[in-house]
């Protein structure tokens, strides 16, 4: 997974969420993206350099919809060994 310094917000895109790849260079795409987590897993659609693979998954999606995924499956997985 990328950080904030491999990413860089391309100078010469279309907008201000327009990334470029730090390593490639290449414009980062939509892409659906397969997390695992306390055994489960699940998809969620990520920014991916279309060359080496590299993901950009925003702070914003962190903070909501992996955050709300996380707590659900620590919630299930704490009510299950009860």
């Amino acid at each position: 997974m990328a950080s904030e310094k491999q990413m860089k917000c391309s100078a010469a895109g279309n907008g201000p969420d327009t990334f470029e790849c730090g390593k490639c260079r290449c414009r980062l795409e939509p892409a659906g993206v397969r997390f695992a987590y306390l055994g489960s897993r699940f998809a969620l659609e990520a920014l991916r350099c279309p060359e080496c693979g590299q993901i950009y998954i925003s702070e914003a999606l962190v903070d909501g919809r992996i955050h709300a995924t996380e707590s659900f499956l620590e919630d299930r997985k704490m009510f299950q060994s009860n």
